[in-house]
């Protein structure tokens, strides 16, 4: 018996033949069941507007019953288009179907859910606004509330159409009477049209040119400060003439505005201003006139004094400046042009050299501020003797160096300190021969009083080499324990212990030698143990010395 093999091939509504061979295949149509859609004919609509639903089905036969819900709550039923007004914004519609005719379907099938979005109507309110800006023109102004993003205006004139689509239309021709409309509509969704209308009651013409002067800055000013004037009228200054006058007469100025520095005290500026055009009764009109005061300047007189004209580099000079008469004065004091001290009358200055010129400025805030600069005050300055030495020398012990400072200027006094180890102390060239590393100051006087100074340092070397035995027994020999070279080390720090490690004896300084004793109490004779430090950064010097007695 021949067998058969099957391939199943499974697609939706289709079949298709298998390509192996002895195979057959077998088609199966997959259903899907019954469906239902919804849709709408808008998807905004306006606050009481209605709107439309429809819904399509698929695979449901002709006795199928529909339901129509807003948010879950049954409505309208077994209809495929619904239409409802006064829905809520966020209202949500669905649509239902049963009795399909479907065995299988035992339930309702529910469709897609539409949400629905309503906006409220906005009413636009609109004004007109009529202002007179030129003797022969009116311009009108729409004034709207609620006007939407893209709002459309159309003006009208006795309801012939005129202007453009603005908020703003001009006539150039205005009729007493003549009725100028403007219609808005706002063109943003949910609205409606809005109309105002406004009647020429008078003529541009029937107005009256009024001329006023406005000062762009004080009408008191000081002599030579620039003061200006701007000629203004009730209506917009495009097409208009001037002419502007002082005391009465034309001085030739033709703008709207008119500025001078030269006025004098109690001048009288006005301006006359004629309009374009033939449409007023007055059509050139004079300003009421603008006196202007002028306030002359006090000039006050600025002298400087110093307490001294001739000082030595680096002394301090005091000066002061004298001015009247003075209103709230401010001072600035100046060295060569740069400034220097605070704002005072008096300064101290330390810093001249010879040649410096000094001067103070003064502004006397009297209303009309003036500055005022002092003549130049110059002080003779002395340059003071320089010392300068080649080196700081080093010597041993018990030796001397010669000091030979470089001294350059007119010394006529010398002065050396301290006065240890020194062959003098008021000549420039001395010998010093210090028992311990000493600073030595030289002052310098030249034949003017001034001075200068200088330091040198000169360094003593001591070896230190202390004795291992002494006898402290009164008989005038060897009584002490003596390092003359500890006089080279004035800070230097001796201590000895006994064998037991007890300090006996302590010196800062080695000015006065041990003599044996604790305290004043004889030490018994026998060995004891230094710790001997110089302080000069060498190593501490350590070991025995024997008390024989």
């Amino acid at each position: 018996m021949k067998k058969l093999r099957f391939s199943i091939i499974l697609i939706f509504n289709c079949c298709l033949i298998s390509l192996f061979t002895n195979q057959a295949a077998l088609c199966f149509t997959i259903y899907a069941g019954p469906t239902v859609s919804i849709v709408a004919d808008k998807t905004v609509i306006c606050t009481g507007s209605s709107i439309t639903f429809t819904a399509t089905t698929t695979g449901a036969g002709n006795a199928t019953v529909f339901q129509w819900y807003i948010n879950g709550r049954p409505v309208s039923s077994n209809t495929k288009v619904f239409n409802q007004s006064g829905l809520n914004d966020q209202d949500k519609i669905t649509c239902g179907i049963t009795n399909t005719g479907d065995p299988s379907v035992t339930g309702e099938i529910v469709s897609n859910t539409i949400v629905v979005s309503t906006g409220s109507i906005l009413t636009p309110i609109l004004t007109l606004e009529q202002t007179i800006t030129s003797p022969c023109s009116l311009t009108f102004t729409a004034k709207p509330t609620n006007p939407g993003t893209l709002p459309i205006y159309q003006w009208t004139r006795n309801g012939i159409p005129v202007g453009s689509n603005s908020a703003i239309y001009v006539d150039n021709n205005p009729v007493t009477g003549a009725v100028i409309t403007c219609k808005l509509t706002n063109t943003t969704t949910c609205s409606v049209a809005a109309t105002a209308t406004k009647s020429i009651t008078a003529m541009a013409g029937a107005g009256t040119l009024i001329v006023s002067l406005e000062t762009q800055s004080s009408r008191t000013v000081c002599t030579g400060t620039p003061i200006s004037f701007k000629a203004v009228t009730n209506f917009d200054d495009a097409g208009m003439t001037y002419d502007w006058k002082v005391n009465g007469a034309s001085i030739g100025v033709t703008t709207q505005t008119y500025e001078s520095s030269i006025l004098k005290d109690k001048d009288q500026v006005s301006c006359t201003v004629t309009a374009p055009g033939n449409c007023l009764a007055n059509p050139s009109v004079t300003s009421n006139p603008s006196i202007v005061n002028i306030v002359q300047e006090t000039i006050p007189v600025v002298t400087i004094t110093a307490d001294t004209y001739a000082t030595c580099a680096g002394t301090p000079v005091h000066f002061t400046v004298h001015a009247a008469p003075l209103i709230n004065p401010t001072y600035r004091w100046l060295v060569n042009g740069s400034g220097v001290g605070t704002n005072d009358p008096e300064v101290t200055i330390s810093t001249l050299k010879n040649g410096d010129k000094v001067t103070c400025t003064v502004n006397n805030q009297s209303g009309c501020s003036t500055q005022i600069t002092g003549p130049p005050v110059s002080v003779v300055i002395y340059d003071a003797p320089i010392i300068s030495f080649d080196n700081n020398p080093t010597i041993n012990i018990g030796g001397q160096v010669a000091l030979n400072p470089v001294i350059t200027g007119n010394a006529v006094n010398y002065s050396w300190t301290p006065a240890t180890g020194l062959s003098s102390t008021t000549t420039a060239n001395i010998v010093a021969s210090p028992p311990f590393t000493t600073t030595y100051q030289l002052l310098a006087t030249n034949d003017k009083g001034c001075t200068s100074t200088a330091s040198v340092t000169v360094t003593v070397i001591s070896n230190v080499n202390p004795i291992n035995v002494f006898t402290p027994n009164g008989d005038g020999v060897n009584d002490t324990w003596k390092m003359p070279e500890l006089l080279a080390y004035p800070n230097c720090v001796v201590d000895v212990f006994n064998r037991y490690g007890q300090a006996v004896f302590h010196s800062i300084g080695y000015g006065k030698p041990w003599d044996g004793t604790n305290n004043g109490t004889k030490l018994p004779a026998g060995t004891y143990f230094y710790m001997i430090d110089t302080k000069d950064g060498s190593a501490k010097i350590s070991g025995s010395i024997t008390i024989v007695r």
